[in-house]
């Protein structure tokens, strides 16, 4: 399979290039002659894990590093499918390294000793929220890093359309479609568990669905089949052409969003990741909520509608639903 890289897009970063390649000399008289190395805390589900592996790709641009992507955590199990990259991605150093948190064995810390404890004691030794350019700078310094719940901001994926291109290179060899169609994701099941004001009710999808082009299949993945075969219900009695797919595994979920030529998202970075790569390689015409997530406070509104909806989507607005 053909390995694309992130692109050298300006002067700046060609300039940084050549001073990160002379500190990368020195980064590797420091190890003794070894790259230094990159840890890539994985968490989350496909979704998250997906930024996380964008975040690796980036600082592989910039510095000959080698990046392991820890499972120590996101392989304990639970609502999520365990470690997602090495499953379908090329050339993705997957590893348990036994670093895990005390808090990370149990199911829902609450603002106490042991949420402190999560929240201060890592920094100790982990890059925390940090964005590339920060562990490119410690790298360079000739010093390893770690990082955890890595910042790689959504708006910054369009300037980098070869991620885009990786990734649908690598569903369509797990699964080949092509097939025109228009897609229409929901996402339930967890979220009753963790985030359930993020539920979308039916009159979302059957309203935003009804912009969709008439000519083509609607294909609806879900979590939820039933209630995703009742909206499939709905959306065929508004005369669209809808029914409900089920592949063997949820790759073939996020393939049929990636090829899609119109997609409405549910509020979730797994849709986020699917119309990001259709809206790259087709030119799709993505749909969302707008805002992304109900607003519940203060850091909701900091945190959850900021920078998710990339230049060209387009956004349904919660007060249409009712």
């Amino acid at each position: 399979m053909k390995q694309l890289r992130w692109p050298v897009e300006n002067a700046a970063t060609t300039r940084n290039a050549v001073s990160h390649q002379a500190a990368n000399q020195q980064a590797e008289a420091v190890n003794g002659g070894k790259a230094p190395q990159l840890e890539v805390v994985l968490r989350g589900g496909m979704g998250n894990q997906l930024f996380q592996w964008a975040f690796g790709e980036f600082v592989k641009q910039h510095l000959p590093v080698e990046v392991v992507f820890d499972s120590s955590i996101v392989n304990l199990g639970g609502i999520h499918w365990g470690e997602q990259l090495s499953q379908w991605l090329p050339n993705v150093n997957v590893a348990d390294l036994h670093k895990r948190p005390i808090t990370a064995l149990m199911s829902k810390p609450k603002w106490s000793i042991a949420r402190y404890y999560q929240w201060f004691y890592p920094r100790w030794e982990t890059l925390r929220f940090s964005t590339p350019q920060q562990a490119i700078k410690r790298i360079a310094k000739g010093k390893n890093a770690r990082v955890a719940d890595p910042c790689f901001y959504t708006q910054e994926m369009p300037k980098h359309p070869e991620i885009a291109h990786i990734l649908s290179e690598s569903l369509l060899n797990l699964h080949y479609i092509d097939e025109p169609h228009t897609a229409l994701h929901i996402r339930r099941g967890d979220y009753f568990q963790q985030w359930e004001r993020a539920i979308l009710p039916s009159a979302y999808y059957e309203l935003a669905a009804n912009k969709f082009p008439k000519d083509l299949p609607l294909w609806i993945v879900s979590d939820d089949k039933e209630f995703a075969e009742s909206v499939a219900v709905q959306l065929r009695e508004m005369g669209m052409d809808a029914k409900v797919v089920a592949g063997p595994d949820h790759f073939y979920d996020l393939t049929v969003l990636a090829t899609a030529n119109a997609l409405l998202l549910s509020t979730s970075s797994y849709s986020w990741w699917g119309a990001y790569i259709a809206q790259t390689v087709k030119g799709a015409e993505v749909y969302y909520p707008q805002p992304w997530s109900p607003v519940a406070n203060f850091w909701d509104k900091l945190t959850e509608n900021i920078g998710w909806p990339l230049p060209g989507w387009i956004g349904v607005p919660r007060e249409e639903i009712g």
